[in-house]
């Protein structure tokens, strides 16, 4: 991944390199759980915002962490790392999914307002309101 990648919802079950060996340029990890370790390589600044991970390796310009789990140890300036215990306020994107039965819902994730910390769907299913779609007036 290079050049102001993004990571949204996703479950890697293993390790995540952010960088191919080569220059790297910065990102975006949200909601996001990893199983191994991250590797950020040469990433000139990232963003982590409520995620968990194995172990977080690297470090190079700016590195931001938000209401992650487990951040790596280390403040600024070195390790150049900002870690913030909570997200104060957030609402996550809308995503789709699919239901037991076929139906397709778009899942509006309700705003959280007293702090947060990882991912929103390890235990259970994102608080927030589904909204049921048509799918034949899609066609």
């Amino acid at each position: 991944m290079s050049h102001a990648t993004a990571l949204r919802r996703v479950h890697v079950k293993g390790d995540l390199n952010l960088w191919d060996g080569g220059w790297s340029s910065g990102g975006f990890i949200a909601d996001c759980k990893i199983d191994g370790q991250v590797n950020s390589g040469s990433q000139q600044q990232w963003f982590s915002r409520n995620a968990e991970w194995g172990s977080w390796k690297g470090a190079n310009w700016n590195d931001v962490f938000v209401g992650i789990a487990n951040p790596p140890a280390g403040r600024w300036p070195d390790p150049p790392y900002t870690a913030i215990d909570q997200t104060p306020v957030i609402r996550e994107k809308p995503y789709l999914f699919i239901d037991d039965s076929g139906r397709y819902f778009v899942r509006v994730p309700s705003l959280k307002t007293n702090g947060s910390r990882g991912i929103t769907w390890l235990a259970a299913t994102t608080p927030g309101n589904d909204i049921p779609i048509d799918r034949s007036r899609t066609r």
